[in-house]
């Protein structure tokens, strides 16, 4: 995973920066879009690191997801298309969510921490179940701080 372009979405809100990893057609973008709305509609700063494809990249003390030159400041909107959007070129991780098969979820997961970036709590959530899925980023989000 580290060192190599990986298939996710990576986003800035406030100072927390999240990697959206998960399948293609999993909500990706559209649970990425609706966390930037939400948590700029309660005045904090946000934006886009990279939408579909980025960088990781392992530091001494943390884990930075970098946009990849070609497509930053690109996202994918559902069934509109490719449009731009205000960006950083990088950001540092504090959590990772994984959108997965509702049935694949554990009802108490083990796994709280990425199995490759095992420093980096992980989220397990179930994919295309946006409304929700931000409310449970934002309270995991905010419980760290």
């Amino acid at each position: 995973m580290t060192g190599n372009t990986i298939h996710g979405s990576a986003i800035l809100l406030g100072t927390k920066g999240v990697l959206i990893e998960g399948d293609s057609g999993s909500g990706k973008s559209t649970l990425a879009t609706a966390l930037l709305r939400d948590w700029s509609s309660r005045g904090y700063f946000t934006r886009w690191v990279c939408d579909d494809q980025l960088s990781i990249k392992l530091g001494r003390n943390s884990v930075t997801a970098h946009a990849v030159q070609t497509i930053a400041g690109k996202a994918e909107q559902r069934h509109v298309g490719i449009v731009d959007v205000p960006y950083v070129a990088s950001a540092r991780l504090d959590l990772i969510v994984s959108l997965v098969a509702e049935e694949k979820l554990e009802r108490m997961p083990d796994a709280l921490y990425h199995p490759d970036l095992p420093d980096l709590p992980i989220l397990h959530l179930p994919r295309v179940q946006t409304a929700i899925n931000v409310a449970l980023v934002t309270a995991r989000l905010e419980q760290e701080t």
